[in-house]
């Protein structure tokens, strides 16, 4: 019997005949590699110039990414910032306006600060007398407030407190770093505080800390509390007559601090005023009455 013919494959011509396969294409084989292993040792074979001439592009690599970093970082955030002045670094490099600079941290609002630190961010405090209560008795230079059972005979105004026996100072702030201490003759129904120009002057709900304007830490008979927007928060009794108080805008604290050899912080309040902020007391006791100290750096 002849053996069948081969089969043209006009469509697929790379395809093998299954009729009649015939021998398979050859193939080009590549000859293998052989591996071998370096038996160089760079404590025996290799200089110190080979070592740093092989690590020259890696380390050059290295520092050309950590500058990329540096540049494209952004600014240290207040959190991180306060951690810093928490571990006692005392200046940080920030970028701010395109460009790098140093700028100084605050002192710690968790440790005992040195008086020195604080006075040189001192201020000179009057009392406004357009928001004195009619109960609350100013010292002719605007200095030392107290209270009296009599009303005064202050002109009726809409900056007064009608209701809460309250005064505000003359001066706000809204940027920056300022400090005043406070002399207390008598720590009971009284309160040191910070409040917005935007506080109720009328009504219950004009007490320092019982409103979102205001904030204060108010000594209650024998009970001394931190308060704001009627948010109690009771507070170790400190045994002290004078009082200092470190407003950070930049930052959004206010730091309440026991002045005595030092300055102990007892109470800090972190908040991103929005507003001006003014000094601001809450004097109810007729055996009460505050001073704004005179700051002598």
């Amino acid at each position: 019997m002849a053996s069948p013919p081969l089969l043209p494959n006009p469509l697929f011509p790379g395809l093998i005949n299954p009729v009649n396969p015939g021998p398979p294409p050859a193939t080009k084989m590549e000859p293998k590699k052989k591996k071998t292993l370096s038996t160089r040792k760079p404590d025996q074979d290799s200089s110190k110039e080979d070592i740093m001439a092989e690590t020259a592009p890696v380390l050059k690599y290295s520092m050309e990414f950590l500058k990329r970093l540096e540049q494209s970082a952004p600014p240290i955030s207040p959190q991180l910032r306060k951690i810093l002045s928490e571990e006692g670094v005392a200046r940080i490099s920030t970028r701010e306006s395109g460009g790098a600079s140093l700028q100084e941290t605050p002192p710690s609002i968790m440790s005992t600060a040195k008086r020195y630190d604080l006075l040189k961010y001192g201020t000179v405090l009057t009392l406004d007398h357009r928001t004195a209560h009619k109960r609350i008795v100013l010292s002719k230079k605007f200095i030392k407030a107290s209270v009296s059972e009599e009303a005064a005979a202050y002109p009726d105004s809409p900056t007064r407190f009608s209701m809460c026996s309250q005064v505000l100072c003359t001066k706000g702030f809204s940027q920056g770093r300022h400090y005043w201490e406070v002399k207390m003759t008598s720590s009971n129904f009284c309160s040191v505080g910070l409040a917005y120009n935007s506080i109720d002057r009328k009504g219950p709900a004009s007490r320092l800390g019982r409103n979102a304007q205001s904030w204060c830490v108010e000594w209650f008979n024998d009970k001394l509390s931190a308060w704001h927007n009627s948010s109690e928060t009771i507070l170790a009794i400190p045994s002290l007559s004078r009082v200092g108080v470190l407003l950070d805008c930049t930052e959004g604290t206010a730091t309440f601090y026991n002045v005595a050899d030092r300055a102990y912080p007892f109470h800090t309040f972190v908040y991103p005023f929005c507003e001006t902020v003014y000094p601001a007391f809450w004097i109810f006791s007729s055996g009460t009455a505050i001073t704004l100290c005179k700051l002598i750096n």
